[in-house]
């Protein structure tokens, strides 16, 4: 994971990866990465645009089946709730190359983060 949350700007990405070790024959094998990219751009007001789709790919599918690519938009508003900052997001994803046999086309996204204070700040 890599962010920089400067002003205006929010840039980042955060990698994942999951891979079958061990474990029960009878179930299939997994290798699947996920990137998410995250860009926003702070308004005035407590408001920002931006993504942050993920993409994915299934290593263990065949050809054009591996591979989901979303694009998207989104916006976000930062609100209290007595005391407690609370980030209301939604975005929506079109997935401008998914899988033939099944995917995605279309992601909306609703997301609600409450904002706590960094513990690694001074």
């Amino acid at each position: 994971m890599l962010i920089h949350m400067g002003k205006p700007w929010i840039l980042g990405f955060v990698v994942q990866h999951w891979e079958a070790l061990a474990g029960d024959d009878e179930r299939p094998e997994t290798s699947q990465t996920d990137f998410q990219y995250i860009v926003r751009y702070s308004l005035p007001g407590a408001w920002s645009v931006g993504a942050g789709p993920s993409i994915s790919v299934d290593w263990e599918a065949n050809g054009n089946d591996r591979l989901t690519l979303p694009i998207g938009l989104g916006v976000t508003k930062t609100v209290r709730f007595g005391n407690l900052p609370v980030k209301l997001r939604a975005e929506v994803h079109y997935s401008i190359v998914r899988p033939d046999t099944f995917g995605e086309v279309w992601n909306i996204r609703f997301q609600v983060t409450p904002v706590i204070k960094s513990p690694f700040s001074s």
